[in-house]
């Protein structure tokens, strides 16, 4: 990760791809947009109606959702890397160093210290988008924020697997 070599701030590739050639697949344009939400910044290349109703409705949500991430999360974290030079994108063993499970998480992801997030990176088999998604919750007492699993809470460690369709996300806070 950047942010471990020093750079907190990064700016990810656009929603999408490139641009230079047709759009992506749906249900990858989908994934991508839903990762970008946690990310510091949210760009397209392909705007959300080069799709369908769903995926320009989902869109909304999403970026209503990045924007609550920004303000909640994202800027005072931001502002805290500033004087420790912490990353504001963190892997699991952040906070986790000494579980062995925890080390070896390389598709989950903190904003800080108390937001997980487990995004789905694999296309769907049958092209449904419907994924099941193993998610390791390190120690402590996390609730689900989304609308998957709104409020269920999980005590750590442990692993739970979740049926995931195309326009759930799965994120996590660390309750104090």
């Amino acid at each position: 990760s950047l942010g471990i070599a020093g750079y907190p701030f990064i700016m990810p590739d656009l929603i999408g791809g490139n641009g230079y050639s047709s759009p992506p697949d749906r249900e990858l344009y989908v994934r991508w947009l839903q990762l970008s939400v946690f990310l510091p910044v949210m760009q397209f290349s392909y705007p959300p109606w080069s799709f369908d109703t769903t995926v320009i409705d989902h869109a909304k949500e999403m970026i209503i959702l990045h924007h609550e991430i920004t303000q909640n999360y994202t800027i005072p974290i931001a502002n805290d890397s500033l004087t420790t030079g912490f990353p504001i994108v963190r892997p699991l063993w952040w906070i986790a160093p000494d579980d062995n499970y925890a080390v070896r998480i390389n598709d989950q992801f903190l904003i800080g210290n108390d937001l997980l997030v487990a995004p789905i990176l694999e296309k769907s088999s049958d092209g449904s988008g419907n994924v099941i998604r193993s998610v390791y919750f390190p120690s402590g007492k996390w609730k689900c924020k989304s609308s998957k699993c709104m409020n269920e809470e999980h005590k750590g460690p442990r692993n739970k697997s979740y049926t995931v369709e195309l326009t759930d996300i799965l994120y996590f806070k660390l309750e104090s």
